[in-house]
């Protein structure tokens, strides 16, 4: 979980344009959710494209687009 959350370093720090991520908080404390939230909030802000595969993630309301595979 700490490691997860140090991988998510470089998003904060870089912004990229474009973001990729597995599961980025499957794990996570709520405490670390709430982290991780506002790194990826603080991304959608900068107009990054962030493409997650994530199950019941906090963010569908924010989304543009979601798609569900069965």
């Amino acid at each position: 979980s700490q490691l997860q959350m140090f991988s998510l370093a470089p998003l904060a720090l870089t912004s990229p344009f474009v973001a990729v991520l597995d599961e980025p908080m499957a794990n996570l404390s709520s405490l670390m959710v709430s982290s991780a939230l506002s790194i990826f909030i603080s991304l959608l802000e900068k107009a990054c494209v962030l493409v997650l595969a994530q199950s019941k993630s906090p963010l569908v309301k924010r989304a543009d687009r979601v798609v569900n595979l069965s």
